[in-house]
């Protein structure tokens, strides 16, 4: 599999490759050194992914991987695939390992008409987003020393801020290696 360079400079048009399809119910992790999708574990809990579940390319989040980010659409996406999304917002969480937030996509509207009018976080059902919080904070229930906090729902522009520093971490990682 291999990975496109990805422009993460804008947080209205960005990749974000599928880790896990919207209802699924296995954990899926990219490896980076295999380039491949890898089976992490099962979930153990009777729940399934409330939307498509993946990261964003060249990026590295607080927790040491990739920058999380859930995408919405009609239908669930094949894992491995890239996907041209916009951030709306962004959920704020911590788990056994730290920071783990993820940001909040819908994908642009070449891509999927449906979800045009959808720019803010102020646009996207309630419900939905009470949906997604509850799966994060059960999702691990049933595992042992594994634990989900969520703080809560953030605006488009905590997204474009969490997308910025993630970016620049990834980069500051690569100069150090060099």
């Amino acid at each position: 599999m291999l990975m496109a360079s990805a422009n993460n400079s804008n947080v209205d048009n960005f990749n974000v490759m599928i880790e896990i399809s919207m209802k699924g119910s296995v954990k899926y992790e990219y490896n980076e050194k295999t380039r491949c999708l890898i089976v992490d574990r099962f979930i153990l809990t009777a729940m399934q992914y409330p939307c498509n579940y993946g990261f964003v390319q060249d990026t590295l989040a607080e927790d040491g991987d990739p920058l999380d980010a859930l995408v919405i659409t009609p239908v669930s996406i094949q894992p491995g695939v890239l996907v041209r999304v916009r951030a709306v917002g962004l959920i704020r969480m911590e788990d056994e390992a730290g920071k783990d937030n993820k940001i909040l996509t819908f994908p642009l509207d070449k891509v999927c008409r449906e979800y045009r009018f959808i720019r803010s976080i102020e646009d996207v059902s309630p419900l939905l987003l009470d949906n997604i919080t509850h799966f994060f904070e059960h999702y691990k229930d049933l595992e042992s020393n594994k634990w989900v906090k969520v703080h809560g729902w953030e605006d488009k522009s905590a997204a474009e801020k969490e997308l910025s520093q993630s970016g620049e971490r990834f980069k500051n990682q690569r100069k150090e290696q060099q």
